[in-house]
């Protein structure tokens, strides 16, 4: 080892097994950890695995160099590395950098023993990677307990990853579930081919899953539903209660024709299934392609917003209604507007709406119908609605902070026909 000063040999050769620091009790949870001694020094190496063998550690080995401890890592990545500073072949400054610069071993407790004393050479060691540093000679003892606090935080952290991991496999799943309650591209191009409207959709948590639905059906030949839900809070809690109004308008038998009748039972249901505190903004919407009528009932939700794919205008129509899932009392009533052809709806949650423009003040409605007004309508009422659809889709901050919901169905104007 040239210069370096020797493993402290009375530390552990003239101590009793109970001497050592919580050697069965300490250690007892750790003791299957794999552990990887460095050192060109037979001695130095045999020394500090007796004190691991004493401590009841089982799985360890020992590398006469640095390339020879590269190799075992590869064989089997250990749970800790002692490494000596100073080696022929490849010395301790270089282990450090190359375990960490391999994914597997960037994060692995690395405890590195050296005579070094002066300022700028140990902090080299710990630039080159270093968890720790030990003054030699080693005081045994005190090399068992920082092996225990490094292996005890890597377990922790291994732990962490794992939990993580399976997290992240849960939450996938879970959201490719919400991906199947809200309308596929499939189901879309469906419904726009039987009807002749065209229709956008979409729903972006804000976390990893989300609260907002929306749905588009056919009731028969000639009339079309849509709706759109954002339930209170973000997350899990939220995703679950997601699925639960999707089961309660999958099992409920609504006569969605009547969009008051239909909020009503929904009310009734959600107030039965919701925590306290918990619910739903709603609107569910009919259009009359024949009558061109729009008949809508609203529950706490954004107004709807209808543009025009010729002209520059839009309007904000009417909304009104308490939230369901609050109380059983509340109750709903329809409203009446026009869905003219060459005219488009707009659903959204308020996601959209609270959006931060440059000024610091919300989008809100107005601006809103401004964005939505003010994309020039020289392109064809088919362009015009990609537009609008563009300009409202790419005009949202990432990453969200309220989950978002925009659902918009156009009609092409008469001249142009069904599309």
């Amino acid at each position: 080892m040239g210069s370096e000063a020797p493993v402290r040999i009375d530390a552990v050769a003239n101590a009793e097994p109970s001497a050592l620091p919580a050697a069965e009790a300490v250690f007892s949870e750790l003791t299957g950890s794999s552990i990887l001694i460095v050192d060109d020094s037979r001695l130095s190496r045999n020394l500090i695995r007796s004190a691991f063998a004493k401590a009841g550690y089982a799985n360890v080995r020992q590398a006469a160099d640095g390339v020879q401890a590269l190799a075992e890592v590869a064989l089997q990545c250990p749970d800790l590395v002692i490494v000596d500073l100073h080696m022929p072949e490849m010395d301790g400054f270089e282990v450090c950098r190359r375990l960490r610069a391999a994914p597997q071993t960037a994060r692995l407790p690395i405890l590195v023993h050296s005579s070094i004393d002066k300022p700028t050479d140990i902090a080299a060691v710990f630039a080159a990677g270093a968890s720790d540093l030990l003054r030699k000679p080693v005081e045994l003892p005190e090399l068992l307990a920082r092996a225990h606090s490094h292996l005890e935080r890597w377990r922790f952290e291994q732990h962490l990853v794992a939990y993580r991991s399976r997290i992240d496999r849960e939450l996938a799943a879970a959201r490719r579930l919400q991906a199947n309650i809200v309308p596929s591209e499939a189901e879309l191009q469906e419904v726009a081919a039987s009807t002749g409207l065209m229709i956008h959709g979409m729903v972006e948590p804000s976390a990893e899953i989300g609260g907002d639905i929306w749905g588009i059906n056919r009731i028969d030949a000639r009339r079309v539903t849509v709706f759109a839900a954002d339930i209170t809070g973000h997350g899990i809690v939220s995703a679950i209660n997601a699925f639960r109004v999707h089961t309660l308008l999958q099992t409920g038998n609504f006569d969605l024709s009547d969009p008051a009748a239909a909020l009503m039972k929904i009310n009734a249901g959600l107030c039965r299934t919701l925590e306290t505190g918990e619910f739903a903004t709603f609107i569910v919407g009919t259009l009359d392609l024949e009558t061109n009528d729009f008949v809508y009932a609203t529950a706490g939700s954004p107004p709807p917003i209808i543009g025009d794919l010729k002209r520059p205008v839009a309007r904000v129509c009417d909304a009104r209604g308490l939230p369901v899932g609050l109380s059983p009392a509340a109750t709903y009533e329809n409203r009446h507007t026009v869905l003219a052809p060459g005219e488009f709806l707009m659903l959204y949650s308020d996601a959209l709406t609270d959006l931060r423009m440059q000024d610091g003040e919300a989008m809100g409605w107005d601006r809103l119908c401004q964005t939505v007004a003010g994309i020039p309508r020289s392109y064809g009422a088919a362009a015009t609605f990609e537009r609008v659809w563009d300009r409202l889709r790419t005009s949202v901050p990432w990453p969200l902070p309220d989950d978002l919901t925009i659902a918009m169905i156009g009609r092409p104007p008469a001249k142009e026909g069904s599309q």
